[in-house]
């Protein structure tokens, strides 16, 4: 046996056994899980463990209906589906946050349609989708896609791109593409945990990552792509939260200590316990951050 084989059979163990863990041994659901094909590996079957990071509460609802699993008793089907996403997102936290902040949403399209056709003359945050904070008006009115999508992206300058666009198509081209510069780095680099890569100019671990085909410039983009997500990862935020956190325009550990947890509740649709532990850890890592800043060198 040849050494791809070996290795092909390596992940499909792998596959399993983190499926197994991720269902709670519901069998009925591992065979609905195994066999699924998510968009987001262009309709393929899932191949590594880290694939079940494809699968977001969503399409997981989707498969498990079209296998017609029953959910645990007591619980609906999207349930079902939010607890096991939550399962996969603590076990592969950095490819389910970095494969669901790359997926357009479904009503991406025609929000960014509705923003470049009213930009003229329209008020800029309610047009442009740019990564300041909504006002409590634009909460009152509900969470605008645009808005979301591109506070995701806070290193991919998304808002810019909308705000000098001359028509939709091209601006959801440029878009697009932008996204897909995180989305080569992920899959070049599929054996390594961008999140825990330290990104300062001469790191060793920055040496390792593989940004073949990108320039200097679009290189920096998703670096500081990537170090947004580290500060929000530092609160201790799994995928799910951490998306929350960033759509509602937190891009560090220090603008989430620096608001109120009743305000990080509103802004994020936390729950305010949730909001509370967030802001604790944003707290405990300004702090220590302190410490090493003032701390007087050694001798």
């Amino acid at each position: 046996m040849d050494e791809a084989s070996i290795s092909n059979d390596a992940h499909r163990v792998d596959l399993a056994l983190a499926t197994h863990d991720v269902a709670g041994g519901d069998a009925a659901a591992i065979g609905a899980i195994l066999g699924a094909r998510p968009v987001r590996l262009a309709g393929n079957k899932l191949r590594r463990a880290c694939d079940l990071a494809s699968l977001d509460a969503r399409e997981l609802g989707w498969v498990l209906g079209e296998a017609e699993v029953p959910p645990p008793a007591g619980m609906t089907l999207p349930d079902y589906a939010d607890k096991l996403a939550g399962r996969i997102g603590a076990r592969f936290p950095t490819e389910a946050l970095l494969r669901r902040v790359t997926t357009l949403p479904d009503d991406f399209v025609a929000s960014l349609a509705r923003a470049v056709g009213l930009k003229c003359g329209a008020p800029r945050d309610h047009v442009v989708g740019n990564s300041a904070p909504p006002g409590r008006d634009a909460v009152s009115q509900g969470p605008d896609p645009l808005r979301l999508f591109v506070n995701l992206h806070p290193g991919l300058r998304l808002g810019e791109v909308i705000e000098i666009a001359s028509d939709a198509e091209s601006a959801l081209s440029t878009i697009s593409t932008r996204v897909g510069w995180v989305e080569r780095v992920l899959t070049l680099n599929s054996d390594l945990d961008l999140l825990a890569v330290d990104y300062a100019p001469e790191s060793p671990s920055l040496a390792e990552v593989e940004f073949d085909g990108l320039s200097a410039e679009e290189r920096s983009m998703v670096i500081e792509n990537l170090k947004a997500y580290q500060r929000i990862q530092s609160t201790g935020a799994g995928a799910a939260d951490g998306i929350k956190l960033l759509q509602a325009g937190y891009r560090s550990a220090t603008e989430i200590a620096e608001s109120l947890p009743s305000e990080i509740a509103v802004r994020s649709g936390l729950t305010l316990a949730e909001a509370r532990g967030y802001h604790a850890m944003a707290v405990t890592q300004g702090d220590r951050g302190s410490v090493r800043w003032d701390r007087p060198p050694r001798s």
